[in-house]
């Protein structure tokens, strides 16, 4: 199975240029990497780079970037692996919430359980992001998912 060998590093400051290369070939937004609060991750197969994700965090939401998966080994389920790689990571950091903007990948995060929201309802710390505000156009779809493993019940 590929997820087991799909290996992942923390992008450290010398490589930040190569991530930012990489986006910029995408036309992902770029000028905020460096920026605190965001750690980004690359991920690898078999030594081969596949690709990248970012988070941003803001407490217990966080801002889902940068999911790149390089065009030679697109098709193979790696998005999805990715993805659920850094759900992972996120729910080990305490993050209840991961929230995406996207312009053409929306129909491939609602198959992976995020749900298509109107920006109005976005938390004041997302909405207020460099993404929302500027980044990413108007036409982006905002997409988020509820990390809880459980579902709160009431007390009794």
């Amino acid at each position: 199975m590929i997820a087991n060998s799909l290996q992942f590093a923390v992008v450290s400051p010398e490589d930040l240029p190569a991530l930012v290369k990489v986006l910029r070939e995408a036309g992902l937004p770029d000028d905020d990497v460096a920026l605190p609060g965001r750690v980004f991750y690359a991920f690898q197969l078999e030594g081969q780079q596949v690709g990248y994700a970012g988070l941003e965090v803001y407490g217990p939401n966080a801002l889902l970037r940068s999911v790149l998966i390089d065009p030679r080994h697109r098709k193979r389920g790696l998005g999805s692996l990715v993805v659920s790689e850094m759900e992972k990571l996120a729910r080990q950091a305490g993050i209840e919430t991961l929230h995406l903007l996207t312009t053409n990948q929306a129909p491939f995060f609602e198959r992976i359980g995020y749900v298509l929201t109107p920006r109005q309802v976005a938390p004041p710390d997302i909405a207020g992001t460099a993404q929302f505000k500027s980044l990413c156009p108007s036409s982006a779809g905002y997409l988020r998912k509820d990390l809880g493993s459980m579902p709160q019940c009431g007390h009794h």
